[in-house]
């Protein structure tokens, strides 16, 4: 072929790959590619890419459309009715509205993981395939239920019974008495055994490498305990008294019989002695107590306190009583509406007082309460050992709203921890009683400045937690904390 007729050769390819029946034939092929097949080329094997992405989509856009949905039904049904009724009749109508919303949300995700996976089994499927958007779907719906979230440090023992009913009800295998303060993923394949804390980074079963999704099983055993930003591979196994320290990686198809520490983990002590059957049993019986409690009075009071705020204010607004009529029940009494421009700056203002009143009660509960003085352990059902976390529980919530602002540390010293001069830091997880600071000490976010735990069912707080300071050259002492 001569220099000619190869230029005219490829001038007639362009012009065939550029015309209207080429193009499309090449974005068939593309497509077809994309979706998987065996053996394609750039493919994910047996997946669909393009089916995800759609799905997966809809699914995110329809999120805000379903808030939407439930903000409108506030504004136009649940208000106006609220209004119309006594205060303190109002409030168990919003009550009543919250723990159905938290069950119907419960109910929600039961039905979608078993009709959609039923049970999690060990397997290996393509990534983006059928079974990798089931199971998408249904970690998206957990999102927004009671074991969608890592829990904050210091949550009630109520609320961690009532997790793991949840969790049982999905088919994992977990004890009633366990703690569990990290997201569970693919549950049936999930085991925790009694008396066991499971902090760490996350607790799943499901492994995604090398364009695959891996399902191995995970157990925890009796008594056992992972400590926080910990990694358990799918497909390890902790056993019952093994204890693995903070920030260690138990690796897929490794044991840990004993303590545990390292990355990868290596045994540096013995195993714990485990709990006896009586104290198990006990323990159960006083969650399930709290866990009533918890439902009854902590659900409804906290969920209630800013819907409730805007019917009061608007309520007072409509306070006469010829305009609490009930006709047109989707609107509002004219006086409330007449109030409208003014609610953003009243509710502006009452967001600030709420904030400031959480950072006032946190200060109150950390001084009126009984000062921890280490070594101590505690039953986390006990007087004492609910103090601890309510405590924990307040200042770990307040020291994430506060973030990195430069109050924190008086903040902190207001709660009872003792601060240095010069001490620069953000959210951490603190018990202020047995915190002592040293001068200039700089500590970054996110870390944990307290020796207490929770293990076998108690709050352990073997001593107090001292940091800095730590001499320099120049003769200045300072410390410093990653």
């Amino acid at each position: 072929m001569t220099r000619g007729e190869a230029r005219e050769s490829l001038v007639r390819k362009t012009r065939e790959m550029m015309s209207l029946g080429s193009l499309g034939s090449l974005l068939a092929c593309g497509a077809i590619e994309a979706t998987g097949g065996p053996g394609g080329p750039g493919g994910f094997g047996e997946s669909w890419p393009v089916l995800c992405s759609w799905v997966q989509g809809i699914v995110i856009v329809a999120e805000p459309v379903l808030v939407a949905a439930r903000m409108m039904l506030d504004e136009r049904v649940v208000l106006p009715v609220a209004i119309r009724l006594s205060l303190w009749q109002s409030f168990l109508l919003i009550s009543a509205i919250v723990i159905f919303e938290q069950l119907l949300r419960i109910i929600v995700l039961l039905a979608a993981k078993w009709l959609l996976v039923g049970r999690y089994k060990e397997a290996q499927h393509d990534i983006y395939s059928l079974f990798y958007l089931r199971h998408w779907l249904v970690q998206r719906i957990a999102d927004g239920t009671i074991i969608g979230d890592e829990l904050v440090t210091g949550t009630c023992v109520g609320f961690h019974f009532l997790r793991n009913l949840v969790l049982k009800a999905l088919g994992a295998d977990v004890a009633l008495t366990a703690v569990i303060t990290t997201r569970v993923v693919a549950f049936d394949l999930v085991s925790v055994g009694h008396l066991a804390t499971v902090h760490g980074k996350q607790l799943t079963a499901v492994h995604f490498g090398e364009r695959r999704m891996i399902l191995k099983s995970i157990s925890v055993g009796n008594g056992a305990f992972v400590g926080t930003n910990s990694v358990l591979e799918p497909g390890c196994r902790v056993a019952a008294g093994a204890h693995v320290e903070g920030l260690s990686m138990v690796p897929c198809g490794f044991t840990a019989s004993a303590r545990v520490s390292g990355v990868p983990c290596q045994a540096v002590g013995a195993p714990k002695i485990l709990p006896s059957d009586a104290a198990v049993q006990s323990f159960r019986c006083e969650m399930l107590l709290l866990a009533i409690a918890y439902w009854l009075v902590v659900v409804p009071m906290t969920g209630s306190i800013r819907p409730f705020i805007r019917v009061l204010v608007l309520s007072q607004a409509a306070q006469e009583s010829d305009s609490k009529h009930w006709e047109n029940l989707d609107a509002l009494p004219e006086e409330a509406m007449d109030f409208l421009p003014e609610l953003p700056l009243v509710s502006f203002i009452v967001n600030v007082l709420l904030v400031a009143l959480q950072l006032l009660m946190t200060i109150l509960i950390c001084r009126l309460l009984p000062r921890v003085k280490p070594p101590c352990s505690y039953s986390l059902t006990s007087i004492h050992g609910m103090m601890l976390s309510l405590k924990m529980l307040w200042v770990t919530k307040a020291s994430n709203s506060l973030q990195d602002a430069s109050m924190v540390p008086a903040f902190m010293r207001m709660c009872g921890a003792q601060f240095g001069r010069g001490v620069a830091m953000g959210c951490e997880v603190v018990l202020p009683d047995t915190l002592v600071v040293g001068n200039g000490c700089f500590i970054a976010s996110r870390n944990i400045l307290t020796s207490a735990t929770m293990d076998q069912g108690q709050y352990k707080v073997p001593c107090t937690t001292h940091l800095g300071p730590l001499e320099k050259s120049s003769g200045e002492k300072n410390g410093l904390i990653w």
